[in-house]
């Protein structure tokens, strides 16, 4: 859940330094996607990154502070999460 906190940081300090990390965005999203979704298509509370296996179903306590940065770093995901 606090990745999106860490994105969202990185593409403030790009506008700032004037810097672009932005490509990375969309990769990002493939993180929270198919697979490494809940039941109802909302983000997993935890997952191995490595092997990109669920751990824990998708909690509310995780995506109210993860879709806190959704609309800034995927605009048409916030409507849907």
């Amino acid at each position: 859940m606090w990745v999106t906190a860490a994105l969202a940081a990185i593409k403030r300090v790009d506008r700032v330094l004037g810097t672009g990390h932005e490509e990375f965005l969309p990769q990002a999203l493939r993180g929270f996607d198919g697979r490494l979704a809940g039941s109802f298509g909302l983000p997993l509370y935890a997952a191995d990154a490595a092997p990109g296996v669920p751990l824990d179903t998708s909690r509310g306590c995780g995506n109210s502070h993860f879709c806190c940065f959704v609309p800034e770093l995927w605009p048409r995901r916030g409507d849907e999460w």
